[in-house]
């Protein structure tokens, strides 16, 4: 499961995306305290300019074909308000050390 620390509880940065795991899909633990990316990582575009987010939400978890988390999706927002994108952030299978 992938989720955003609104309230900052495991990561003093704004809005980190945290990754909890569970075998049952009843019972979850906290993967790492070390967040899978946070709204202060500015986002890279293609034409080389760097895009501040000012919102993130709705994460998900892209698998590849080993069953590893590979990549990062979700909504991006920045102010003023305007469009809001969905990125697609590579994790190079999140394997933090604790």
């Amino acid at each position: 499961m992938i989720l955003l620390d609104d309230i900052e509880q495991h990561s003093s940065l704004q809005k980190p995306v945290i990754y909890y795991t569970s075998k049952d899909g009843i019972h979850y633990e906290l993967f790492s305290k070390i967040p899978v990316w946070s709204q202060e990582e500015p986002i890279l575009l293609e034409n080389g300019k760097e895009l501040k987010a000012s919102r993130l939400e709705r994460p998900e978890v892209c698998i590849n074909d080993a069953g590893e988390f590979s990549a990062l999706l979700v909504a991006v927002g920045e102010e003023p308000r305007s469009h809001d994108y969905i990125v697609i952030h590579p994790v190079n299978n999140f394997t933090p050390k604790n």
